[in-house]
């Protein structure tokens, strides 16, 4: 797989993860709060009491970022796909760390399972960030032709 096709393929797994997180946040809060990530799964009502605007907010801001992700797999702007990435992981990361220190209240399965969809959600924007800087060119495509 060359560079393009394997940033093309990270850029659309994060747009189908923050667009399913997104919509069932977004337009079903309290069956978020209770049953995300599904499969009999329970990971945010452990952590405290359900409050619709944050939960609502949360789906908004990963729709948004679905949006972002799609136009830098769209286009495959390397500035785009850096600025992207490089957003997503200011949140991406204290998320990531808040439930690493918070997962006690976890079975043991999800506190595996939880951490795991968290790291990869920090490791492909990392790699993609990563990959588009490495990559010489203002813009256009993240590979070394010019477009």
């Amino acid at each position: 797989m060359d560079r393009d096709a394997w940033v093309k393929a990270g850029l659309w797994f994060l747009v189908v993860q923050a667009t399913f997180v997104g919509i069932w946040a977004l337009f079903f809060p309290a069956s978020f709060f209770t049953g995300f990530p599904g499969y009999g799964r329970t990971w945010v009502s452990p952590l405290g009491q359900y409050n619709e605007h944050l939960v609502t907010d949360v789906g908004g801001f990963n729709l948004a970022f679905a949006a972002l992700f799609g136009w830098a797999a769209t286009t495959m702007d390397r500035r785009l796909i850096m600025a992207a990435c490089a957003s997503f992981l200011v949140y991406a990361l204290p998320h990531f760390s808040y439930h690493l220190v918070h997962s006690s209240v976890l079975e043991a399965l999800d506190v595996v399972l939880q951490n795991g969809s968290l790291l990869a959600v920090v490791v492909v924007p990392a790699l993609l960030l990563w990959s588009a800087w490495k990559q010489p060119g203002e813009a256009g495509s993240t590979s070394a032709r010019s477009g």
